[in-house]
C-alpha cells in the first residue's frame, strides 16, 4: 500500500502514479468504486461515473485475466465507460495523456 498525494490510499506505487496524475490534471476521482454487480471493485471512478482500472498483473495469471475480463464486459453490459490501464501505459514512459485523450 501506498498513499498518493491526494491521501487516497492505493495497492501499489503504479496506482499512486495514475491517482496523482488525475489529482495534477484535476480530474475529480474516487477510490474502489463498487460495479454494478458481484463482488468486485474498480480501483477508480471519475465524476462523470466512469470506470477507470489498472490492470497492473494482466497476463500473470489466468484467474486474474478472467476477472479482468469480466470488468470490462460488467462495464459493456451496463453501460459504464471504462479506461483500462496497462504497465505499458506507465512504463518505461507515461502514456496516460494519450490514454485520457482517447477517452475525452
Amino acid at each position: 500500500m501506498t498513499v498518493a498525494a491526494d491521501g487516497h490510499l492505493c495497492d501499489s506505487v503504479s496506482e499512486a502514479i495514475i491517482d496523482n496524475w488525475l489529482s495534477h490534471k484535476g480530474i475529480k476521482h474516487e477510490r474502489d468504486a463498487a460495479y454494478p454487480v458481484g463482488k468486485y471493485k474498480a480501483d477508480w471512478v471519475l465524476a462523470n461515473g466512469q470506470f477507470v482500472e489498472y490492470f497492473g498483473l494482466a497476463n500473470d495469471s489466468a484467474r486474474y485475466d478472467r476477472d479482468a475480463a469480466l470488468k470490462q464486459k460488467i462495464c459493456r453490459q451496463h453501460g459504464i465507460a471504462l479506461v483500462a490501464l496497462y504497465p505499458g501505459d506507465l512504463y518505461p514512459t507515461l502514456k496516460l495523456d494519450e490514454k485520457f485523450a482517447v477517452w475525452g
